[in-house]
């Protein structure tokens, strides 16, 4: 019971935010995004490494998210620069947490990573490490599991394949979903949240089926 308790109050923040905080953060970015856009003018390159470095941040560390960054990214570079950049950060983030776990194991990761989670993941990924399985997990879970693949060893090059594949539907909804905050269009704002949600529900749906 608690659980759906949870749930409703955040589906009331949400509704709450989005009558009325929409406005407010409009005006926030169409204040700093000018600024952003000016100053990438003059140093493209540190630009460019600084928006790559924070998606490949936000998947070594779980807590972080490349939404807030995308809608500058999608002024300054359109939205398929953009995507390219940020499926690049993603990948390079994966493969950090990938190696990390792979040479330094379990004992460093669970210092980064909520242990009692860690444990949840290898329990449930071991022994099933068919490519089938490893894309609909990777669907489903936070970014993050890339450590698990790692302590478990499993084939970096199918992981990278398999996260790349993964990663293309998510960095196009978030592209489409900042483009659309760009232009003040809330329904498929919300419609690309949706969207995320089904894809992760009908992973899971099928992962607990196998």
């Amino acid at each position: 019971m608690k659980k759906y308790n949870h749930i409703l109050i955040i589906a009331a923040v949400l509704i709450i935010l989005f009558f009325y905080g929409g406005t407010f953060l409009q005006n926030i970015f169409l204040d700093y995004g000018e600024k952003f856009k000016n100053f990438e003018e003059g140093h493209p390159v540190f630009q460019l490494f600084i928006f790559v470095a924070l998606a490949a941040m936000s998947v070594v560390f779980g807590p972080f998210t490349s939404a807030p960054i995308v809608p500058f990214g999608v002024v300054v570079w359109g939205m398929w620069g953009a995507f390219a950049l940020l499926m690049a950060g993603w990948l390079i983030g994966n493969s950090i947490a990938y190696l990390i776990g792979y040479y330094l194991g379990f004992p460093l990761v669970k210092r980064l990573v909520s242990e009692k989670k860690l444990n949840e993941w290898m329990n449930f990924i071991s022994g099933k490490v068919d490519s089938k399985f490893v894309f609909l997990f990777r669907l489903a879970a936070p970014a993050e599991v890339g450590y698990v693949f790692g302590i478990l060893k499993y084939s970096f090059l199918k992981y990278f394949v398999i996260v790349f594949l993964a990663e293309i539907p998510f960095g196009l909804i978030l592209l489409c979903g900042g483009q659309a905050f760009i232009e003040n269009n809330w329904f498929l704002l919300w419609l690309m949240v949706g969207l995320t949600a089904l894809i992760i529900f009908l992973s899971s749906l099928f992962l607990k089926r196998r």
